[in-house]
């Protein structure tokens, strides 16, 4: 079995193999995006958004891709507005503000610091950010 073929069974699209890929969905594109990046069998990736504009199934699809990678020791570097995304798919959290770190540490840590057990990732941005626009 070729490195291609694991990369394509990796991210479930060996039976779109013989496809052209502008005729792939947005899901299936982005899959297809995460397969050349793995192809050399990275030690680190870097994945922009990669659940952006995608529809539930696909997106936790995406989800397990990375998960999956993680605990196989893959560093991943993940960028996202999805805070709940975030808190489920990373050990450590950067929290940016216009370009600069503002916090970094583990989800649960950064909850703690503030606020609770109640508090969510995406209100620690907030209390970070002040980009609460409902307020």
């Amino acid at each position: 079995k070729s490195r291609v073929d694991e990369v394509l069974q990796m991210v479930g699209l060996t039976e779109k193999a013989n496809e052209k890929a502008k005729k792939y969905s947005n899901g299936m594109k982005q899959r297809l995006l995460i397969a050349r990046a793995l192809l050399p069998s990275p030690e680190v990736i870097f994945l922009d958004e990669p659940t952006k504009g995608l529809d539930p199934g696909v997106a936790r699809a995406i989800r397990n891709i990375v998960a999956d990678l993680a605990k196989e020791g893959v560093t991943i570097f993940l960028t996202t507005h999805y805070m709940e995304e975030a808190d489920r798919l990373c050990r450590r959290v950067a929290i940016l503000e216009k370009g600069k770190i503002v916090a970094l540490d583990t989800p649960a840590r950064l909850k703690a610091q503030h606020g609770g057990p109640d508090t969510s990732l995406e209100d620690v941005f907030i209390a970070l950010t002040g980009k609460d626009l409902y307020r």
